[in-house]
């Protein structure tokens, strides 16, 4: 496999294996202590750059080794996040411990100092690139969640695009992962231990992070990814957080997500 000078000298013929995980089309490369990423969405690796660069030190993320990009193909490596996803059996079969440790997660997202954040992602940016996905075509309809599209849901995704423009909520700024499904979050020792896959991170609305860990929450306990486990309240998350459910936001910002 190629690999730039710069990245090849600090992986040389370390052992690693292919993460399976995700669906950005990027090919992530997992060493020790070292994750290597190689796409072609320039647009998520110059985000992904900033991104982390402005994190350090605030949040527990990786931490970027070496970066390069050649022939419209971009490679980052980045030190590696110690622990287990928070979707291993191990943590979705024991709810009572799990659920608390998404709430720090997600509080740990809110104490970010947002000054001098590099990206504000408020509805009216993200409702840009939805425009440009659904003009584009990007938008798959296979993997959506259930009742998204058919007869009791939206025809296509311009339908949808629509009913999110329309039906736009009021937004209260905090810093946000942008993609809070319980894959991108880490547990080591009883704690969170850190959050990756960071390229949509920024300034958003406090729902953005809650509809997502919420929606992967439910659909992991409930078996989508393969595996069913022991039923729990979901609820109970909004206990942990302190707030009271908004449904009508938490609906609004997982259509979002479909036209992503």
């Amino acid at each position: 496999m190629y690999l730039p000078d710069s990245i090849a000298r600090c992986v040389s013929a370390l052992p690693y294996e292919e993460s399976g995980i995700g669906t950005s089309g990027s090919k992530v490369l997992c060493y020790e202590n070292m994750v290597l990423k190689i796409g072609t969405d320039m647009a998520d690796y110059e985000r992904s750059r900033n991104i982390l660069g402005f994190l350090e030190g605030k949040l527990p993320a990786p931490r970027i080794i070496e970066a390069a990009e050649e022939n419209g193909v971009s490679y980052l490596l980045m030190t590696r996040i110690r622990g287990k996803m928070a979707c291993a059996n191990e943590y979705m079969d024991n709810a009572p411990a799990l659920l608390p440790l998404l709430a720090d997660a997600i509080h740990m997202l809110w104490n970010v100092n947002t000054a001098d954040c590099p990206y504000q992602n408020m509805l009216e940016s993200k409702l840009a690139f939805a425009k440009r996905n659904v003009e584009q075509g990007l938008c798959s309809t296979d993997d959506a969640q259930p009742g998204t599209y058919g007869p009791n849901g939206f025809a296509d995704p311009a339908e949808l695009y629509n009913w999110l423009i329309a039906n736009k909520p009021t937004e209260q700024r905090v810093f946000s992962h942008g993609d809070l499904c319980l894959p991108n979050v880490f547990i080591d020792n009883g704690k969170i231990s850190g959050f990756i896959d960071l390229g949509w991170a920024g300034v958003t609305d406090i729902y953005q992070d809650i509809a997502l860990c919420y929606r992967s929450l439910v659909n992991n306990r409930d078996g989508r990814y393969g595996t069913t486990h022991p039923y729990f309240d979901a609820d109970a998350l909004f206990n942990l957080l302190g707030i009271e459910p908004d449904r009508d936001k938490l609906f609004y910002y997982t259509m979002l997500d479909e036209l992503f």
